[in-house]
């Protein structure tokens, strides 16, 4: 912030108030400028605010007609920090808005909404996230009002990677018109670049709700502040501005007869302002190998320098190749895109079908495509099919508190072959291949307030995972030893064998001679002639399981979605429904029960 005369604040003022601006989080810049306004309404100015509760309330004479309802689900913090944006704007725009998480909203009041605006994520295959799973069975239940007095509009959080993109808004959207909802602007689709997209959609639905006849220029000016700095993490590097951290080392983990890599990478970043909790993950943007760049250029016939139009002037082809867009795999939405420049009937028939979709997806690249599918392209129609560089998410594997100013990882290397070539996942290798010691690497913290260890240090927990699922346990693990008192630990952990591919074993031995993991179970399912996994050990150890259970336990998983959280999640059932000597439908209650109070975690990918 620099001086301007047409502020009114002294020069000694507007310094005070910008260095402030800079040490402050978003959610303490929430604070403060509510904190404020309810100042400015106690000394009786016009055009104040109040924020009270939930509910941020402008003075307006018609307030009665403008009440909203902000109604948010999303696992990660992307669809809270939407709706932080959206009741800040909505104040602009003379709303009393008030704020609501899908899983402590009481459905009940779903028939006295008069205007609703409901950012809601897609997660897995086509799956609404634990958080808003209650609204959602709600309103696709016999007990879901009638809903003819509600105006809304929906926001889909979504990646376009996967093949239901956004599918969970795309049926709330039609769910809530179905009961009689007005839809008062358009549903619109976010792919993970969202921040464009989610602005766009909140001034569009508040306009359509009337936002935009009690909205000054100025008040558009604050709005569009607001909005920026909401969707920011705390410090000034953030997914838009990643922070360029120095590789310290990297170790191979796997032994020698091991047919898989897992490296241990440790970044720096001192001097960021970055910070963390066990549970968060960083994001890294990765690039391309050269070679397959080179392989790319020379299959379209593009010269080395090749130069294609973009939004910020002309830019060689090759580098942007390299730093922009998605080489190593292909998506449905690439595939629609070529369909629409090309009109190709057998992939207009494959993308008809989802699971024709995946099995012609699956170890595809671009290089494979257009190898499959050659058509003459100019390099702006090339630039047009591609998806940009979306950042790779890892859990975090060391706590800040025994590292400070350093991020750990723990990075499974992706390396296969496929149509008789040698490919490469795009971030591992990049971590593991293309980046030494002592280079940098962009990254950034994408918190995740679902995966926490219990405020309180004394909680037993349990932590389930597999392979490179181990990394945040690490991190929470660390963490329990440099505080006082720490409860008991039990980590169950799989891979498939113990002499090569025991993550951390030394560590772990470790931490149970110094008592600060109190059991360990493991799990490696090549070792025996028959395969053991995790859910075998829990089912091994099932009454003292339940036992720690019932001592107020918190239960994590972390690892892959669709077999390894699936089978533990029904392990668990089973268990609870064996030992409490339960009913299959109170077991689920009773695991539903831990979920609510956040007592049962899960990070799957």
């Amino acid at each position: 912030m620099t001086f301007n005369p047409n502020i009114p604040l002294s020069s000694e003022q507007s310094k005070l108030l910008s260095d402030l601006q800079k040490d402050l989080s978003s959610e303490q810049i929430f604070w403060v400028s509510g904190y404020f306004a309810g100042v400015s309404t106690q000394l009786g100015i016009n055009g104040s605010a109040v924020i009270q509760n939930n509910t941020i309330t402008a003075p307006s004479s018609e307030i009665a007609d403008k009440k909203i309802t902000i109604l948010y689900g999303s696992r990660t913090g992307n669809g809270e920090s939407v709706a932080k944006m959206a009741q800040s704007i909505a104040l602009e725009s003379g709303f009393e808005a008030k704020l609501q998480n899908m899983e402590t909203y009481p459905t009940k009041e779903l028939k006295n909404e008069k205007n609703l605006l409901v950012i809601i994520s897609t997660h897995g295959d086509g799956e609404p996230s634990f958080q808003a799973k209650e609204f959602y069975d709600f309103i696709h239940s016999k007990r879901a009002p009638k809903l003819d007095q509600l105006n809304y509009s929906v926001l889909a959080l979504g990646d376009r990677t996967y093949l239901k993109f956004c599918q969970v808004g795309i049926e709330v959207d039609k769910q809530l018109e179905s009961l009689g909802g007005q839809r008062v602007f358009d549903r619109v689709d976010c792919d993970v670049d969202f921040r464009q997209s989610a602005q766009d959609w909140i001034k569009g639905a508040l306009t359509a709700l009337g936002g935009a006849t009690s909205t000054s220029n100025a008040a558009q000016v604050s709005a569009s502040q607001s909005s920026s700095s909401v969707l920011e993490v705390t410090g000034e590097y953030s997914k838009s501005n990643p922070f360029h951290a120095t590789v310290l080392d990297k170790t191979f983990l796997h032994g020698r007869d091991s047919d898989r890599q897992t490296i241990h990478v440790e970044l720096s970043t001192e001097g960021s302002g970055l910070t963390y909790e066990p549970g968060d993950s960083l994001g890294i943007y990765a690039t391309n190998s050269l070679e397959l760049v080179a392989k790319l250029m020379t299959l379209l016939r593009f010269s080395p320098d090749t130069k294609v139009q973009t939004e910020n002037g002309k830019a060689l082809l090759h580098d942007l190749l390299i730093h922009k867009y998605e080489l190593t795999n292909i998506t449905a939405d690439v595939i629609q895109r070529y369909v629409e420049l090309t009109q190709n009937e057998e992939l207009k028939a494959i993308l008809t079908s989802t699971p024709n979709v995946k099995k012609f997806i699956y170890g595809k690249d671009v290089l494979d495509f257009f190898t499959q599918y050659p058509t003459d392209l100019t390099p702006e129609q090339l630039i047009h099919l591609l998806r940009k560089i979306s950042p790779r998410l890892y859990s975090i594997a060391s706590s800040p508190l025994a590292h400070p100013d350093e991020v750990h990882l723990t990075v499974g290397v992706v390396k296969y072959t496929s149509n008789n070539r040698d490919k490469t996942g795009l971030c591992s290798v990049f971590l593991s291949d293309r980046i030494d010691t002592d280079e940098n690497a962009p990254v950034f913290i994408e918190k995740n307030n679902n995966f926490r260890l219990p405020q309180d240090a004394t909680t037993p927990i349990i932590m389930v995972g597999a392979g490179t699922g181990i990394a945040p346990y690490r991190a929470f693990v660390e963490h329990r030893a440099e505080l006082e008192n720490p409860g008991k630990s039990w980590l169950f952990f799989g891979n498939r064998f113990s002499e090569s591919e025991f993550l951390y074993q030394l560590e772990w031995q470790r931490f149970l001679k110094e008592g600060v993991l109190t059991k360990m179970s493991v799990a490696f399912s090549r070792d025996l002639e028959q395969k053991v996994y995790v859910q075998d050990r829990m089912l091994e150890n099932s009454k003292e399981l339940f036992t720690w259970l019932e001592e107020g336990a918190h239960f994590y998983v972390c690892g892959d979605m669709k077999q390894m959280a699936t089978a533990v999640h029904q392990t668990l059932l089973q268990i609870i429904q064996t030992e409490g000597n339960l009913s299959p439908e109170q077991a689920e209650e009773y695991v539903t029960n831990l979920q609510k109070a956040k007592r049962y975690q899960t990070d799957v990918y």
